[in-house]
């Protein structure tokens, strides 16, 4: 019979059998890993510790949005909030985004993102979910508050009344 078929196709005979058993592989004997050894990389407890107490310390300086999400992150995949931190960081080291930070303006005076700042238009104290923000609404931002007011839900308004948002 030859190996072709009508098509062109070869054809082939095989059989299939359920019983049939996977061929075996020889694996080479593991070697039994110094514990003294390995352990010289491990960090000792008390450092671990202080690295997670840094980054409940750091994660105090961002937007309440973004601490939120890194809550919910670092839960969902169930590590130390360090290492989130520093997972971050070198994410952006392999995107070659090191020399590029965003650093907010209220960090240069040791101040969290929703620390209250004076907008730069009428002086009023306010706060932001954006933490770059520089005026307190769109009448300061556009110059107009002499003949409109503060626009409506103003953050300096609604901070001198009170209320916070975040």
């Amino acid at each position: 019979m030859a190996p072709f078929g009508k098509k062109g196709f070869i054809k082939a005979e095989r059989s299939l059998s359920l019983e049939a058993t996977p061929p075996q592989l020889e694996l080479p004997e593991m070697e039994v890993v110094d514990e003294s050894r390995r352990n010289q990389w491990l960090l000792p407890e008390e450092a671990v510790s202080q690295a997670e107490d840094a980054a409940e310390l750091l994660i105090q300086f961002l937007p309440k949005e973004a601490q939120s999400l890194i809550q919910e992150a670092r839960q969902s995949r169930g590590v130390p909030l360090w290492h989130m931190l520093l997972g971050y960081v070198m994410r952006s080291a392999d995107r070659a985004e090191l020399f590029s930070p965003t650093i907010l303006p209220v960090w240069e005076s040791g101040g969290r993102a929703d620390t209250p700042r004076p907008c730069r238009s009428c002086g009023e104290l306010f706060q932001s979910r954006f933490p770059e923000a520089a005026f307190c609404c769109n009448a300061c931002a556009c110059e107009k508050l002499s003949v409109r007011g503060h626009s409506d839900g103003c953050p300096a308004v609604e901070f001198q009344k009170g209320v916070t948002r975040g």
